[in-house]
């Protein structure tokens, strides 16, 4: 390309800028070379001065931000605060450090100056990322992080060896140690490097479970708060194995702990918040443990801001040991499977476990009782339902549920009921025997809970759904059997059950109906009357309207005995009700086959 004949673009410029400043008149001055240097140079330096000039006013506006203005160890704290927030599908800790460093130079050379921003040591992180930590934190403590990244493929036994040989040296600075994969032999003994400081110990091991799971050593040091093993043991008589907060030991096999070294790990850690227990393998079966109970005495465990309980797949002598000992007024999630019968005989042991249950009672809203098949267990489900979770101790849910199940076989209709009536049900109740829609109390095995059912105040129960025939039978009658209103006035509010089975002797629908009647005239309030009834010293009026949601032919038998009554009624499934004489016409029939039934009142 020729250019040889083109006007270069700064003479262009240079002629445009003098025409316009002599108004394009006269002949055009040519400037000096002396004066093009002054220029030059000129140029070269007003965008150095204006961006210095720029960052001075940036820096003086910072400064009188009112969150800059806040004394420096409060701001430090704000922004660990940031830096150290820790949730699944966020940035990786030094992604967020960049981040806050690009907010502005104080946050920057904050960032830089103080070593606590530098505390984590991870195998995801860039291997720049690592040299920044170890220079910056020279002796300070570190969070230690041998955990692949989310997807990481090849050869992930070397990385992590790698890593734990790098982060070794410093094991007397470890604060935490979070670990997930194969224990060789050389992984252990890295893994026991002395770490007096370390407060957290998160470790899952990759081998086979079921096979004897290998021991950790703790050593020297610090108690340890936070303890989360999965297939792997620990001295359980270790003295850092006290002052703990949170503890999650699953699928260990072999070395258990005994009772009473459960006992003086627990005892002695009153700030414990978490606690689950699950898929412990005695290599005895369990016998030991069972000789241990059987001249242990009970001691209370108490643990005053406990919330989260949980317990499944252990041998029957830890369940029933730390159901009898464990005081926790500050729980509401407890998830057990399953309650040994032993526990239900004894008085003492029972009332523990009430406590535990009727705080998390207390905390939701709907329960759900089911039986199965067979004599199966009672199982008491919050709605939602919560079960077991297995996520690091640091991503837990600390949610409210009720998840426990109680054995039928071995108990008496009178053990069970006792047991049933001393529990605080929530608003919501949902009874049910049935498994895909066929009725389960109707086989002998299966009811032996229905008769214990007499024994609950259901009646203080604002909404009950029943799906079991010989259940809301039992119900009913408890219901009609209630004395005349009192400073115990009910509070039921709904009462509904589909009924599934079509092998029911029509009497028993007769009795739900006769008493339904019964209850309704007994315990509510006529039409034709302002009687209102008190409940208790505070004077709480608790007359209400009862609302009753039958199948059609139902509601024709209660049409007539119910004319009187603040009774309002509607057909199953049509939602709110019409008034009792409301062009409801009679009938004399109740049929066989049922198909609902729901009471509301």
């Amino acid at each position: 390309m020729q250019l040889s004949n083109c006007t270069p673009s700064y003479e262009v410029i240079r002629e445009e800028r003098w025409r316009l400043g002599t108004g394009g008149a006269g002949t055009e001055r040519k400037p000096t070379m002396e004066q093009l240097d002054a220029q030059l140079a000129e140029m070269e330096h007003s965008p150095h001065d204006l961006l210095l000039k720029s960052y001075q006013i940036k820096r003086e506006r910072n400064a009188l931000v009112p969150f800059h203005r806040l004394p420096g160890e409060i701001f430090v704290a704000i922004l660990l605060k940031v830096a150290k927030y820790n949730e699944p599908g966020f940035d990786q800790e030094h992604q967020r450090l960049h981040t806050l460093a690009q907010v502005s130079t104080y946050w920057f050379d904050t960032i830089l100056a103080f070593s606590s921003f530098w505390y984590q040591l991870a195998q995801y992180h860039p291997p720049y990322f690592r040299e920044w930590v170890l220079k910056r934190n020279t002796s300070g403590l570190f969070n230690i992080d041998c955990v692949l990244a989310q997807g990481e493929t090849g050869p992930v036994g070397e990385r992590l060896l790698l890593f734990m040989k790098m982060a070794a040296p410093f094991s007397e600075r470890w604060k935490l140690l979070a670990f997930e994969g194969d224990l060789t032999d050389e992984m252990m003994e890295l893994l026991r490097s002395p770490a007096p400081n370390l407060d957290s110990m998160l470790i899952s091991s990759w081998d086979t479970i079921g096979v004897a799971s290998r021991m950790l050593e703790l050593g020297e040091g610090s108690n340890i708060q936070y303890l989360d093993i999965d297939n792997i043991t620990v001295p359980w008589n270790s003295s850092r194995l006290q002052g703990l907060r949170a503890v999650q030991i699953q699928h260990v096999s072999g070395m258990l702990p005994s009772l009473a070294e459960l006992h003086a790990m627990l005892a002695t850690s009153p700030e414990l918040w978490w606690l689950q227990l699950s898929g412990w393998s005695p290599f005895d079966d369990g016998v030991a443990l069972a000789s241990e109970a059987s001249g242990i005495q009970i001691k209370p465990i108490g643990l005053p801001v406990l919330t989260s309980l949980i317990l499944h797949n252990l041998p029957a002598a830890v369940t029933e040991f730390l159901l009898s000992s464990i005081i926790a007024p500050s729980c509401q999630c407890v998830i057990v499977r399953e309650v040994p019968s032993a526990l239900l005989n004894s008085r003492a042991a029972c009332n523990t476990l009430v406590d535990l249950m009727n705080g998390a009672l207390k905390a939701i809203s709907r329960l759900r009782m089911s039986c199965r098949r067979n004599g199966g267990p009672l199982h008491l489900l919050s709605d939602p339902s919560r079960g077991i979770t297995y996520n690091w101790i640091h991503h837990v849910d600390e949610l409210p549920g009720l998840n426990v199940q109680i054995p039928t076989r071995g108990l008496s209709t009178s053990q069970l009921g006792s047991f049933l009536s001393l529990l605080n049900f929530p608003d919501k109740v949902d009874l049910t025997t049935d498994v895909n829609g066929v009725d389960l109390t109707t086989d002998v095995n299966g009811v032996s809970w229905a008769p214990s059912l007499m024994s609950v105040g259901w009646h203080r129960v604002p909404n009950l759904e029943v799906t079991s025939v010989l259940a809301v039978e039992t119900i009913c009658e408890q219901l009609a059997n209630l004395p005349p209103p009192s400073a115990c006035q009910s509070r039921l509010q709904s009462f509904s059950s589909p009924l599934y089975s079509d092998r029911t002797h029509p009497g028993v629908y007769d009795s739900i109906v006769r008493n339904l009647v019964a209850y309704v005239q007994r315990r509510q309030a006529r039409k034709d009357t302002e009687q209102q009834v008190n409940d208790g010293p505070d004077g709480e009026v608790n007359r209400r309207d009862l609302e009753i949601q039958l199948p059609r032919t139902i509601l024709q038998k209660l049409r007539r005995p119910l004319r009187d009554w603040n009774v309002r009624l509607s057909e199953f499934g049509q939602g709110s009700g019409q008034s009792v004489n409301e062009g409801m016409p009679d009938s004399s029939f109740l049929p066989d086959n049922m198909e609902s039934l729901v009471l509301n009142g």
